[in-house]
């Protein structure tokens, strides 16, 4: 497999994630900051852990893509 292909694909699969784990915490933030109840420590706490599994998945994401373009290429 082209190393310049795949160097792209890691520069673009860490910047969207980084994208995406940066508005996963916004939106849940927003979302939990509607219950009085959760203090704002917590409301942080399991903000980061939701944009921590959305970093997680484009990960998984783009080495799925990885196996499948070095399937099909190969």
């Amino acid at each position: 497999m082209n190393s310049v292909m795949l160097k792209m694909l890691l520069v673009i699969g860490c910047c969207l994630g980084i994208l995406g784990g940066i508005a996963a915490f916004l939106n849940a933030y927003e979302g939990y900051s509607h219950f009085p109840l959760i203090t704002k420590k917590r409301r942080i706490i399991m903000s980061l852990e939701i944009a921590g599994f959305a970093i997680f998945m484009t990960f998984v994401a783009v080495a799925i893509v990885f196996f499948f373009i070095g399937r099909i290429s190969g």
